[in-house]
């Protein structure tokens, strides 16, 4: 199979309680206007006033608002499963169903060309197994790139804000990630060269593995673990909005409404080779660390903050009882007068 351009490839779409997100990024996929729609939906959380009412309303503005000739399913929850498990119940029954396609949360505001770029990288890559993600997120810059393709191969770190993916590839991720108490002891010190990189990475799976299930990182660690590659654009074709819900982006990671761009697709300079470029690896892990850096400070403040707060309970109280002692004894000293 052969893509045409404009021939959008089946989208997932994921949605949950915000619907001024919701309708930014469904905006462009009804410009795309794909044959196959899938948009899967948590359930409300039962301890967030007006979640039930927020969630329906976000599910019944998408049903009414698909207005192309399209194969609409719909898997909406009926109770909450958090962020993570509904990813990927969600991806598992997106490719239970069709053998490749792009998936977007409610906060991934992409780029026109990006639907395209993807349909490209889908039907190039479709028999490579090496190749497991097309990725819209770009941290190269395409006006000052010297690098002779639209786009190039990268492994490790990437952002899952809007991707597309294969079947094949999908059915590879291990949800306990049961690849890692080997890997680790054989092969992840010839990852990189680079002794942080990999003592960074290394303690991250390790927590993964350990601490609980995040969709992304499990996913992106996966990759890693079956020494897959990755697609990413010299230019950015996704831009994301989500300050507000689980996973808000912080205004000073760089990842918060970083410009998009668009391609010239019918012109698109394909590498001559998979391999993993080195610039890509270097942005990609230093804008991590960035990421994970102003995640502890954010921390840190909520802390400081809470502190302050304990301080200033503290000194109330101690006010209140050191006035209550005094009145108290005023009162024993006149009673013995």
């Amino acid at each position: 199979m052969s893509f045409t351009i404009g021939q959008t490839p089946p989208i997932l779409f994921c949605v949950f309680n915000r619907l001024d997100y919701t309708k930014q990024v469904f905006a462009k996929i009804r410009k795309a206007q794909p044959k196959q729609l899938f948009v899967a939906a948590d359930g409300p959380q039962k301890n967030k006033e007006n979640d039930a009412v927020l969630c329906q309303e976000t599910r019944d503005w998408i049903v009414a608002n698909v207005d192309w000739d399209c194969d609409l399913k719909l898997l909406f929850a009926g109770r909450n499963m958090g962020c993570s498990m509904t990813m990927k119940s969600a991806i598992d029954w997106f490719f239970f169903n069709v053998e490749e396609g792009i998936i977007l949360e409610d906060d991934c505001v992409v780029a026109d060309c990006f639907f395209d770029f993807c349909g490209i990288m889908l039907d190039k890559y479709r028999n490579c197994p090496e190749v497991m993600v097309v990725t819209g997120h770009g941290v190269l810059d395409r006006e000052s790139s010297v690098k002779k393709s639209d786009y190039v191969f990268g492994k490790g770190y990437f952002n899952e804000f809007a991707i597309a993916t294969w079947r094949r590839a999908w059915q590879k991720n291990d949800y306990h990630l049961g690849k890692w108490p080997e890997f680790k002891q054989k092969e992840i010190y010839n990852f990189h060269q680079d002794k942080e990189v990999v003592e960074c990475l290394y303690g991250e799976i390790e927590r993964n593995y350990r601490e609980g299930y995040c969709w992304g990182k499990n996913w992106m660690q996966n990759i890693i673990m079956n020494n897959g590659f990755y697609i990413s654009p010299i230019g950015n074709l996704v831009k994301n909005i989500g300050i507000i819900g689980v996973h808000d982006i912080s205004e000073t990671s760089g990842l918060l409404n970083h410009k998009t761009v668009e391609f010239d697709l019918e012109n698109l300079k394909h590498p001559s080779k998979i391999e993993s470029d080195e610039e890509l690896f270097q942005k990609q892990f230093y804008q991590k660390k960035n990421q994970q850096l102003c995640k502890k400070n954010s921390l840190l403040t909520k802390i400081s903050k809470n502190k302050k707060v304990k301080i200033f309970r503290y000194i109330i109280l101690s006010i209140i009882v050191w006035e209550s002692l005094r009145f108290i004894t005023k009162l024993i000293f006149c009673n013995n007068c």
